[in-house]
């Protein structure tokens, strides 16, 4: 399976908080760039004296003719100065106008020169002046919660992140990063439970939760062999967002962890036949092994047909030409006695008939009769109850009775849930 989520090598981008300080005038503007709803403080005297000579010292050097075209350590050379006279303002900070603009020169400077460590404190600084607009603070929450991933610092990426959200942050990546702290940090359930929260936060929210949340915890648990995450992230993932990808992946991991007979084996693969997921010849090979050409020889042509359609198989195959011919050679005498054990059924015959005769049938379309005589086996002793009613519900949706199909999937229990809960993603999005 491939990996479906890769972690981003940034979240978010420096470049994209567009933080430069206008450097006009001869004079610092002491106004704030926040909202001008906020109750501002005033810079303290003592620290406005010191960051007038910061901003003097870094319009200077960025005056100088060689700063546009030096490269980081040729600016930290050329920025002495402004660094210098940036720590003394620093001893200065006083309140939290102060820290809005000591933290935006720190940035500024940081950026320029390549001090990530002086860059990450200006961001801090900021931040944590209270001054900034809301969306601006989310942002530069991100971003430090990415710094701090780098960093390997996982506690306080994880603040950090959760604090982006707090303020409001509509980057989809974050909540799924909350997570990617605990599964950087080796803590496996941690970050399950993380994105099991977010999840659920935002359907109690009302909102579809973000596809990444889903894709992740399936990445994680299908590396991990973590059977039952994996098939809840990929079921619910298929359900929310339904399309080839999202139902092939579902597919793939039932058929890898859902540890099935040959009956479950070939109800997962009706749906990839149903979803045209289907990605290679071995899939046609297993859905038609489970199938049987002598057992239900209308739907083995049907799959094969289907490979010839979708380009999976050639004609000139052997071994497909083969059990089409042998299938096809039984459609007619098969065809021809379903009428005639739907008459057993009904007269008293066994569910092994029932299921059998409705086997038949919705193999060869006709999903009402198949419907029926999947009802009757529900009905008579000795009966496989997941069996019976998963097959009553592929009828069900060959019928568009999408409600009743989930109703019944939902009653699924045991090893052919995962089976079920995928049928149930389907119906849901059928109609």
């Amino acid at each position: 399976m491939t990996r479906l989520f890769k972690r981003r090598s940034r979240m978010v981008s420096h470049g994209a908080l567009g933080l430069a300080l206008a450097m006009g005038g001869a004079g610092l503007a002491v106004s704030a760039p926040a909202s001008a709803a906020m109750v501002q403080e005033q810079m303290s005297n003592d620290f406005q004296k010191e960051i007038v000579a910061v901003q003097e010292a870094y319009k200077a050097a960025q005056e100088n003719p060689g700063y546009a075209n030096a490269d980081e350590a040729g600016k930290a050379q050329i920025l002495r100065t402004a660094t210098s006279a940036l720590q003394t303002a620093k001893g200065k900070v006083k309140n939290a106008q102060d820290r809005l603009y000591y933290g935006q020169f720190a940035y500024n400077i940081g950026k320029d020169s390549g001090n990530a460590a002086l860059e990450n404190e200006g961001l801090t600084s900021m931040l944590e002046s209270g001054q900034l607009e809301q969306s601006t603070a989310a942002e530069i929450a991100g971003v430090l919660g990415q710094n701090a991933m780098d960093a390997k610092d996982y506690g306080n990426a994880r603040k950090y992140f959760q604090q982006s959200i707090d303020l409001g942050s509509t980057e989809e990546s974050i909540p799924v990063m909350i997570a990617e702290t605990y599964f950087s940090a080796g803590d496996s359930a941690g970050g399950f439970s993380a994105l099991d929260a977010q999840i659920a936060a935002a359907r109690a929210a009302g909102t579809l939760p973000a596809d990444l949340l889903y894709k992740r915890g399936m990445t994680v648990a299908y590396e991990e062999e973590n059977a039952a995450k994996a098939l809840a992230y990929s079921s619910a993932l298929a359900r929310d967002y339904p399309n080839d990808t999202n139902y092939g992946d579902a597919i793939v991991i039932v058929r890898e962890f859902a540890d099935l007979d040959t009956d479950g084996m070939l109800d997962i693969l009706r749906l990839m036949y149903r979803t045209n997921t289907y990605k290679q010849s071995f899939d046609l090979a297993e859905h038609i092994e489970a199938a049987n050409p002598m057992r239900r020889p209308g739907e083995v042509v049907a799959i094969i047909d289907r490979g010839y359609e979708k380009g999976i198989i050639e004609r000139s195959d052997q071994a497909f030409a083969t059990w089409r011919s042998e299938a096809a050679a039984r459609v007619d005498e098969d065809r021809g006695t379903l009428a005639e054990a739907a008459a057993d059924v009904r007269a008293g015959g066994n569910a092994a008939l029932a299921i059998g005769t409705g086997d038949g049938y919705l193999g060869y379309g006709m999903a009402a009769e198949a419907e029926e005589m999947y009802r009757a086996a529900l009905t008579k002793p000795g009966v496989n109850t997941e069996v019976a009613m998963i097959r009553l519900g592929i009828a069900l949706v060959d019928q568009g009775k999408y409600a009743e199909a989930s109703e019944v999937f939902a009653k699924v229990e045991g090893a052919r849930k995962a089976v079920a809960d995928v049928w149930a993603a389907y119906a849901a999005n059928a109609s």
